[in-house]
């Protein structure tokens, strides 16, 4: 029997946990970008679909997540496209230096085997959703992911971060990426013009301060991943720190039904269960479906 017939019906919705629909939702890309279907799932079509159907240049390795500290395409294509917006930065402004990185390249190192403790299905499915890991200095900022880049996670992690702190911020961005995924494949956003119109204006659950539908859906969907994570490694006293706001957002939320795809609310319903019942062990058992994938 598969683990998910053992779920709450509700809960089996917060899809951007389940490990099988995650890579469901990776080999629809690549039958979308080769014509063909797909059987077997391969990080290097899945990457190469990417790069093509985003002009971007992640690097391919069908089996690890790359760091990068020093990849010009990338930088042009994170920081210059898609975060400063301007050129008036130099490339080397950029840079850490080879002790700085050495440094996070080790913390990182750390946090994957932090993660893996969790559950090794993290780390099985992030393999295959995150193409690379390219860290680069940016004033003001200390990291993220764009759905206009999905398959790379841009870091810059502050010096007093510890191994917990990389974890978190590794973990967070990569269930942006699996929601990114999630909307492609089934429009949890239908209409973009309408999810950043002030009538979608949300409470972030992350900013606590209003954003545009889709940036507060997913701050309320990344905040139970890392709810999760904290109880996994013992800290459920930061874990429920994130409660009351990830309620507020999904109580906003939930007036908002018609700003939404079926698919988001069925995800929104998954978040509502979650809060009232923090079923911990469900979430595992969804990212545990990655073994039947």
């Amino acid at each position: 029997m598969s683990n998910l017939q053992t779920l709450h019906t509700v809960n089996a919705k917060m899809h951007f946990f389940n490990g099988r629909e995650i890579v469901s939702n990776m080999k629809e890309l690549i039958k979308f970008y080769k014509k063909e279907n797909i059987v077997e799932f391969k990080k290097s079509d899945y990457l190469n679909a990417l790069n093509h159907l985003q002009k971007n240049c992640i690097p391919v390795n069908d089996e690890q997540i790359i760091l990068t500290f020093d990849h010009k395409e990338l930088y042009d294509r994170l920081i210059i496209r898609d975060l400063l917006k301007e050129n008036n930065v130099s490339y080397e402004d950029h840079l850490f230096s080879k002790e700085e990185a050495a440094l996070i390249e080790n913390n990182i190192l750390k946090a994957f085997e932090l993660l893996n403790n969790i559950n090794p299905n993290i780390m099985s499915l992030m393999k295959k959703v995150i193409g690379a890991i390219a860290c680069f200095k940016v004033e003001g900022y200390v990291g993220g992911s764009v759905s206009s880049s999905i398959g790379v996670i841009w870091l810059h992690p502050p010096k007093h971060w510890e191994v917990e702190d990389y974890a978190e911020a590794i973990y967070h961005e990569f269930i942006h990426h699996c929601l990114y995924l999630d909307d492609m494949i089934y429009g949890i956003f239908p209409d973009q013009e309408i999810a950043n119109s002030e009538e979608a204006l949300t409470i972030s659950s992350i900013l606590t301060s209003k954003r545009s539908i889709d940036k507060a859906y997913h701050s309320a969907v990344v905040s139970v991943g890392i709810m999760y994570m904290y109880h996994n490694i013992n800290n459920d006293e930061k874990a429920l720190t994130f409660l009351p706001n990830i309620q507020r957002t999904v109580e906003e939320l939930d007036t908002k039904h018609h700003l939404l795809g079926e698919r988001g609310v069925d995800i929104l319903e998954g978040m509502n269960y979650f809060i009232k019942n923090q079923n911990y062990n469900d979430i595992r058992d969804l990212i545990n479906l990655a073994e039947e994938a």
